[in-house]
Parts: structure tokens; sequence; C-alpha cells
């Protein structure tokens, strides 16, 4: 009786058994050229026209004009009071926009970039799975 029972708990395979993945697990087949053509095209994605450093840049431009305008307007007799006052203003005002403005490009460009080199490791990595079959 007890050696019955050692044998309904042996397991012994003689072949190689297969098993088939969930039907869940949704593939899509990509032929090989079309596959390359997508990474031809991820890789030759250009960056993009940097408005907001251009926009940045200029408003930095515009308020070292404005401080470097209040050198003559000191020296003035006749000049208002309120045209220094209007210097200072867009002086410190377009300086914060611009360097705001530069700083949200940078930020943007290097999130951008490094979506896009994901994108990359992402391709590579299938591209390792299915080469080793």
């Amino acid at each position: 009786m007890n050696d019955s029972q050692d044998s309904e708990h042996t397991l012994e395979i003689k072949r190689p058994i297969s098993i088939s993945l969930s039907c869940h697990d949704r593939t899509m087949a990509v032929r090989k050229i079309d596959w390359e053509r997508i990474n031809r095209n991820i890789s030759r994605i250009d960056s993009p026209k940097r408005w907001l450093q251009n926009i940045g840049t200029t408003m930095i431009g515009a308020s070292i004009t404005a401080y470097l305008s209040l050198i003559p307007l000191s020296q003035s007799k006749e000049c208002p009071t309120w045209a220094n006052s209007l210097c200072w203003i867009i002086g410190i005002s377009f300086s914060i926009v611009g360097i705001a403005l530069m700083i949200v490009d940078k930020h943007l460009m290097s999130s951008r970039a490094n979506f896009i080199d994901e994108i990359k490791e992402d391709m590579t990595e299938i591209e390792k799975t299915f080469s080793s079959e």
C-alpha cells in the first residue's frame, strides 16, 4: 500500500511540454521592414523650434536695454520721474519672464529627449527579445 502511494506522487516526463500563452496577451505582428522604418524615423526626429528660448532671449535683451536706458535718464534734468520707474519695472519684469521662459524651454527639451531615448531603449529591448529566437 505504501509503494502505490509513492508511485502516485511521482511524475516522470518523457517528452517536452509546450505551454500556450494566455489568450489575453495581445500581440501584433509587425514586418521587419516596417519595424526598421519606424526605428529610422524615430532616430531622425528633429528637435522642435525653440520658440520659448527665442522669446526669453529677446525679453532679456529688452530688459538689458531698459537697464542701460537708466544711465542717460538719471543724468538728464528734464526727464520725468515716471520714466526711471518705468525702466526699472520693464527691466525687472522682462528679466524674470525671460529667465522663466528659458528654464521652461530647457525642461521641455530635456524631457522630450528623455522620452525619445526611452522609446529607443524599448525598441532595442524588443529587438533583443525577438532576435534570440
